[in-house]
């Protein structure tokens, strides 16, 4: 017996090391069969009070209030900071912005962090994406692990922004492409982002000369237009006249705005040389521009431009944007139409998540990027399908946008990436997930580079900082969003809850530890196409206000 005990103890080995081998493989054939098909619809600048999950109220969002009621949804979800790439690259990676170095638009999520586009690649799934803002093109970093990222479509479309129903036939035509094998599909849809504006809207500025039509345009789309004058010998009045129907709650300030591209044609014929054609030009009252043709044959002139509107009035925002969350909804549905189209409806994985939400008047606020209220770090995250409850809330425990990889991997059997601050949320559904102690926001200037809001929490006790409007603390189990300040005078804080007092005073070292990272981060932004980067955050509103 003793001399079989050699070979006995080789065979176990053997077949111990056989075991590990195979392990990994196993591992993902099994995720591969829990859930064939992964679809992850992040929903940019979408306010969860604009939604029927979120507000029983809302009744323009009819697929989310039948996907809530078919799967999870948490109430109590939270981004770090109300902008799309650091908001996404948390989503994708599990780690923290400061820890990835990935603070606002513009900069670049790191090589080394492990996605999950990468983990489900290396688990045998086809992973496909398609994007529709310019934040989120392939040169910021969240292209890795996928075999396809559709980013091409911003050249074609003439505009920084894709519209759902371009983003949803391009993830509908990769789905056929990939057919009945195992995929993850992420699919980005920004319609409620600003411009508001839904559909195809009307002209709303008329260019003439001398009083001729040259032609109409929508100009606030932010949509680029190229159009040809011809312009005879002689002198000649370019007339630029809005459209658009004034609304009794207009602002002094509200008007379209007019930026000329490519600027050099129509200056070669300019007859005032006062005007500068490189400033954004008001169409408060029509703009006339004076033109002349020296030479004694007609020519032809190449005009280029976009526009935006100055600050729409309340009226105009929240009903164009809560038409363009109905759209949105519309979408989903056109998505999982599309699915069932290809028979691949039964055991697809849904997730679905916003990036960070809107201001839209409320607090004074329009946009999102700078600010820490409830308005902008609130999120929408639901999931449908395997393994996921049917028709439960999750209402006690916080669910962060770094929650999100290893909830997915969770759900299919597979490892989370080493070092992540992600936590699976299955358990809520399953045993029970306990609240986080403390978690923190912020905000952020991407021109101006520096951290411009922190909110710290401890539910369900809020600190906020920021310079506009004021700072302040917060209950928000009885105070959602935040209409009650508890601290009216910021530096006194006695009488506060222990909770309040031990946030704000860890806020101001997390202020300067996000100061720091922001500052140290300078030389690591996208610099090889810094211009054309700088474009995209103009266009999009994140430089420039």
């Amino acid at each position: 017996m003793r001399r079989f005990a050699p070979i006995l103890i080789a065979l176990v080995l053997l077949v111990a090391a056989g075991a590990w081998l195979l392990r990994e493989p196993l591992r993902a054939a099994r995720a591969r069969q829990r859930a064939p098909r992964i679809v992850m619809v992040t929903l940019d600048t979408l306010h969860i009070g604009h939604t029927g999950p979120y507000n029983p109220a809302v009744t323009t969002t009819p697929v989310l209030d039948r996907m809530a009621r078919e799967g999870v949804v948490f109430d109590r979800a939270y981004v770090p900071v109300a902008s799309t790439l650091p908001s996404h690259a948390t989503m994708m990676t599990g780690l923290d912005p400061i820890d990835l170095g990935t603070l606002a638009n513009g900069q670049q999520a790191p090589e080394e962090a492990v996605t999950l586009a990468e983990s489900l690649s290396a688990a045998g799934y086809r992973t496909g994406a398609v994007v529709s803002l310019g934040v989120l093109r392939r040169r910021f970093g969240l292209r890795q692990g996928f075999e396809f990222y559709e980013d091409s479509l911003f050249r074609e479309k003439r505009r920084w922004y894709l519209r759902g129903e371009e983003v949803v036939s391009a993830a509908t035509d990769w789905i056929r492409q990939v057919g009945n094998e195992p995929f993850f599909l992420w699919v980005h849809l920004s319609d409620p982002h600003e411009p508001y504006q839904a559909g195809d809207p009307a002209p709303n500025a008329r260019l003439t000369l001398d009083g001729e039509a040259v032609g109409e345009w929508n100009v606030i789309n932010k949509e680029r237009y190229l159009t040809r004058i011809r312009l005879p010998p002689g002198r000649h009045i370019l007339t630029w006249t809005s459209l658009r129907e004034p609304r009794p709650d207009d602002f002094p300030e509200t008007a379209i705005a007019l930026s000329f591209l490519r600027t050099a044609d129509l200056e070669a014929w300019l007859a005032d040389p006062a005007i500068d054609l490189k400033q954004e030009l008001s169409l408060a009252e029509p703009l006339e521009i004076m033109l002349q043709n020296p030479g004694t044959e007609t020519v032809d002139v190449f005009h280029m431009f976009t526009g935006k509107l100055n600050l729409p009035p309340p009226s105009e925002v929240l009903e164009e944007y809560d038409r363009e969350v109905a759209y949105m909804d519309e979408q989903i549905g056109r998505l999982e139409e599309a699915l069932a189209a290809q028979g691949l409806a039964d055991g697809t994985l849904w997730m679905l998540a916003s990036d960070h939400g809107e201001g839209l008047y409320n607090h004074q606020i329009l946009g999102h990027a700078v600010y820490a209220q409830e308005d902008h770090l609130r999120m929408l995250w639901m999931l449908r399908g395997p393994g996921v409850a049917q028709g439960y809330r999750e209402t006690r425990a916080e669910a962060l946008t770094v929650d999100i990889l290893p909830t997915l991997l969770d759900l299919l059997g597979l490892p989370a990436p080493e070092g992540i601050r992600g936590l699976s949320r299955v358990p809520c559904w399953t045993s029970g997930c306990a609240p986080r102690r403390e978690w923190w926001g912020f905000g952020a200037s991407a021109e101006e580079k520096r951290i411009t809001a922190v909110a710290g929490f401890r539910w369900p006790y809020k600190v906020l900082w920021q310079p506009e409007p004021s700072s302040g603390c917060f209950n928000l189990e009885v105070d959602p969003f935040e209409a009650l300040n508890l601290c009216p005078r910021w530096e006194h804080t006695e009488g506060v809850p222990r909770e309040i007092a031990v946030l704000e005073r860890d806020l101001r070292s997390h202020l300067v530890a996000l100061q720091r990272r922001f500052d140290g981060l300078e030389e690591t932004t996208v610099e090889e196409d810094a211009p054309e980067a700088d474009e995209i955050l103009r266009s999009l509103g994140y430089v420039g206000n």
